[in-house]
C-alpha cells in the first residue's frame, strides 16, 4: 500500500521548475532521492511540505491532500533537515515544549526513550549541541509523534563517519520495527543509500529521470571498459556517459547483455556503486 503519492506535480520558482513529478512510496520503503546540486531534490521535499505551492497535480499521504488537509498531512510527517530549525538559546526540553502542541499523537514516553538512546540531556541548550547531537534531537522529534512518512534532507551531511553509520542503522532498524512507515531520503552521499535504501529516485533538471528498486537498478547496470578500437562492439547497446580517455573508452549500459567479449572489462555490483551509476547518468546530461 502506498504511503505517499505524487501525481503530475509541477511548481515554478523563478528560473527553475519541477516538471510533472509522479511517483509512489510504499510502506516499509526507504527511497533514496539522488541528483546533482540544483536537480530539484530539496525543492521537491519542500513542495511535499507545501512550503512551495504546487501549481498542478496532487500530493497525498495516506489519502490526505497536502493543501486541503494541510494540518493532518503535516502531523503525519517527521522531518530531519541539514540545517538547524530549533531555537538556539533554549534547551532541548524548552524546544520540545514548543513543538509538542502541534502533534496530537505526541508520545512523551517514546521521546524520553529516544533522548536516552541518543544520550541527549533535556536541560542542555541547543547552541551547545554538536551537529551530530542536533541531528539526533531532530530525529527524536521526528519519530515521537508516530509519523507515517519520514523526510530526510541531507541529514548526514557534515557528520563524522562513525555517527553516520550509527544513524543509518537506526533509520533502517526503525523501518523494520514500524513497517507502516516510509522514508524519503535526499542526500548527495550516495554511500548512505548503498547501505540502507530499497528504492532509488534520480532527479535531473527538475524532472525524475529514473525510479526503481535499488536491486533492479544494480541488476540492470554494467560499466564497460575497453580499448578504443573495440568500441564498435557496443553498437546498439545505448551507452550512457560514453567517455574516451587516451586509447580506452568506458560507458554505462542499462540493458541486459546478450553477449560478452573477453577483451572488455565488465564492472557490476558489488564493485559498481550507486555513485558510479550517478556519475554516468550525469555525463549523459553533459553529452
Amino acid at each position: 500500500m502506498n504511503v505517499l503519492e505524487l501525481d503530475n506535480v509541477s511548481v515554478t520558482l523563478g528560473n527553475f521548475s519541477l516538471l510533472h513529478i509522479s511517483f509512489n512510496l510504499q510502506r516499509g520503503t526507504i527511497a533514496g532521492l539522488i541528483g546533482a546540486n540544483g536537480s530539484g531534490k530539496t525543492t521537491l521535499i519542500r513542495t511535499i511540505m507545501d512550503l512551495y505551492r504546487r501549481e498542478t497535480g496532487s500530493i497525498k499521504l495516506n489519502g490526505l491532500d497536502n493543501i486541503r488537509d494541510a494540518k493532518l498531512f503535516k502531523e503525519k510527517i517527521g522531518f530531519v533537515y541539514d540545517e538547524n530549525y530549533f531555537l538556539e538559546n533554549l534547551t532541548i526540553e524548552q524546544n520540545k515544549n514548543l513543538i509538542r502542541p502541534f502533534y496530537a499523537k505526541w508520545d512523551e514516553t517514546l521521546f524520553s526513550t529516544l533522548l536516552e538512546k541518543f544520550a541527549l540531556e533535556r536541560d542542555k541548550k541547543v547552541r551547545h549541541l554538536s551537529k551530530g547531537m542536533k541531528t539526533k534531537f531532530s530525529l527524536a522529534v521526528a519519530l515521537s509523534h508516530h509519523a507515517d512518512l519520514l523526510l530526510l534532507d541531507e541529514p548526514t551531511s557534515g557528520l563524522d563517519p562513525v555517527f553516520r553509520v550509527e544513524l543509518l542503522e537506526f533509520i533502517a532498524q526503525n523501518i523494520q520495527d514500524h513497517p507502516h512507515m516510509a522514508v524519503l531520503f535526499s542526500t548527495h552521499i550516495t554511500a548512505d543509500l548503498d547501505r540502507i535504501a530499497s528504492h532509488i529516485v534520480y532527479m535531473r533538471g527538475g524532472k525524475i529521470r529514473l525510479q526503481m528498486p535499488k536491486d533492479d537498478l544494480f541488476n540492470r547496470c554494467t560499466v564497460i571498459r575497453g580499448n578504443r578500437n573495440a568500441i564498435g562492439r557496443i553498437d546498439g547497446l545505448k551507452p550512457i556517459g560514453l567517455r574516451h580517455t587516451g586509447d580506452t573508452f568506458e560507458c554505462l549500459i542499462m540493458e541486459p547483455l546478450s553477449a560478452e567479449f573477453g577483451d572488455l572489462e565488465y564492472i557490476r555490483y558489488p564493485r559498481l556503486r550507486l555513485e558510479d551509476i550517478m556519475y554516468y547518468l550525469e555525463r549523459e546530461k553533459a553529452e
